[in-house]
């Protein structure tokens, strides 16, 4: 076997299309003819156009002796991570190894890219990637709780490619105990300004790659809510008083029902109370249409952490620097509707 790795074809594009759909849609829920065609459209054009810590897909081609073995696709993410999926070997070339050939065409491509790691998922049940992807040097990270469809939980494993410095940890703002006024609203244009630098100046801290466009696609996402995953679309919470904004969540609908609540993020000016009304709006907004809502939340912020866990949130996993250098992220899910 001597497996060549290259960019898709346009001509080779419906048949990744079909496989996609056929094998994805056999283990998940809501997968339709857009999944593919979103992961079409994003490696055409060389960047995702709905992508928010998504940068780019690339759809790569394994070949043996010039014959198609199967597909592989990577998904670059700001701040330096890569998420391996999904991986289609085609039928009649299963079982022979190619589908770590095509995990190690991408592994050695994006390290010598300069990406600092790969991650992957898949359905609990499937035991048998579990023992691959362990084979392959990934480690466990996460054990989410019916992530994608109800009653089916979700295993993250994630590989380190390299150790950059990182550089100073942010230490957590922490809240402020007095009594403020302040009121919850979605995101409105005289809002933006202050947004704006709500993300630039506290986000940075702790993610990578935050600039002023990815502010701007926050934004226009919100135009977009009504075709929910398909186009990641997004509602913007912000917290704010008379003078400034104290804080802000932006929560993007997935396939299967869940909520990221991706950043939670608060300054200095921030209050608990802030916190659980900012939730207990998010809650109302979504209880009678999705089932779950989850934060990936940096490990550092450990006053939130405990304030979430308070609200019901649970652990549910331990993300190595997804983001960012030197900064872990944990995972927290909470049921909203028909979970456990």
């Amino acid at each position: 076997m001597e497996v060549t790795f290259r960019e898709i074809q346009e001509s080779e594009i419906p048949e990744f299309k079909q496989l996609a759909k056929d094998e994805i849609g056999k283990h998940y829920a809501d997968i339709d003819d857009s999944f593919a065609e979103n992961i079409s459209r994003a490696h055409r054009r060389d960047r995702d156009p709905y992508g928010y810590f998504t940068k780019t897909k690339t759809i790569w081609v394994g070949e043996d002796g010039g014959e198609t073995v199967g597909y592989i696709v990577g998904t670059e993410k700001r701040g330096g991570c890569v998420k391996i999926s999904p991986i289609l070997v085609k039928e009649p070339c299963r079982q022979q190894g190619y589908g770590t050939a095509l995990w190690n065409k991408a592994e050695s491509h994006y390290r010598d890219e300069g990406h600092r790691k790969l991650y992957t998922h898949a359905p609990l049940y499937r035991d048998e990637l579990y023992k691959w992807f362990s084979d392959l040097g990934a480690h466990l990270e996460a054990i989410l709780r019916e992530q994608y469809d109800t009653g089916q939980d979700e295993f993250i494993m994630g590989k380190m490619l390299d150790n950059p410095e990182q550089g100073n940890i942010p230490v957590e703002n922490g809240f402020m105990t007095t009594d403020i006024d302040f009121e919850v609203s979605e995101l409105i244009p005289d809002y933006e300004s202050g947004f704006r630098s709500l993300i630039l100046g506290e986000m940075t801290r702790w993610y990578g790659e935050i600039d002023d466009e990815f502010v701007t696609g926050i934004i226009d996402a919100q135009e977009r809510i009504d075709e929910g995953y398909r186009k990641k679309g997004k509602v913007v919470y912000i917290v704010a008083t008379d003078e400034e904004i104290c804080g802000c969540c932006v929560a993007t609908p997935k396939r299967g029902g869940s909520v990221k609540l991706v950043p939670l993020l608060f300054g200095n000016n921030g209050t608990a109370e802030m916190v659980k009304e900012l939730l207990q709006r998010i809650y109302e907004d979504f209880k009678e249409t999705h089932r779950k809502l989850y934060i990936m939340l940096p490990h550092l912020q450990t006053e939130l952490l405990k304030l979430l866990r308070g609200e019901g949130f649970q652990v549910e996993g331990f993300l190595r620097e997804p983001y960012k250098p030197g900064i872990d992220n944990i995972f927290l899910g909470k049921f909203i509707k028909e979970g456990r």
